[in-house]
């Protein structure tokens, strides 16, 4: 039976980040409703609150996957530099990072535009997609700067 529940909740969130993200991608955040939402996923307003505590955390979910894909496309660029210099490299890094902005603009600037209060405090898992995203220009700035600390 736990499992069932389980499974049915899974469902609920992946549809629920699933229609965030639409809703994100095609007008913004500001664009982003309980109502709207709820009616997309088949679900009540309330059933939003029961797997998410707040609509920040649902706007969390859905930018952890952006920092995913825009990680990928900034990999995905340098991987076609692998055999340039490392500032070669950081410019078609940046590239990569400048043509996901600007295919996703909405999404992208979700990124900048949730507040998140400096008391509360911000999920692993949510730092270590953040990480993955900056961890990605590392290897380019230590091979230009050898004698600068990892930090």
């Amino acid at each position: 039976m736990a499992g069932k529940v389980a499974a049915k909740q899974a469902r609920l969130r992946a549809a629920l980040i699933d229609g965030a993200e639409r809703q994100i991608a095609q007008g913004g955040l500001a664009t982003l409703k309980a109502r709207a939402l709820a009616a997309t996923a088949g679900c009540s307003v309330g059933a939003i609150y029961n797997i998410f505590d707040d609509l920040d955390a649902l706007v969390m979910a859905v930018n952890g996957r952006t920092f995913r894909r825009l990680g990928a496309a900034v990999s995905a660029a340098v991987a076609q530099a692998a055999d340039q210099s490392a500032s070669a490299k950081l410019v078609t890094m940046s590239h990569g990072y400048l043509h996901f902005a600007s295919d996703h603009t909405h999404l992208w600037r979700a990124l900048f535009d949730l507040e998140m209060s400096a008391e509360g405090p911000v999920p692993d898992w949510y730092l270590q997609e953040l990480g993955a995203v900056f961890a990605l220009i590392a290897a380019p700035l230590a091979e230009l700067f050898p004698d600068m600390a990892r930090e």
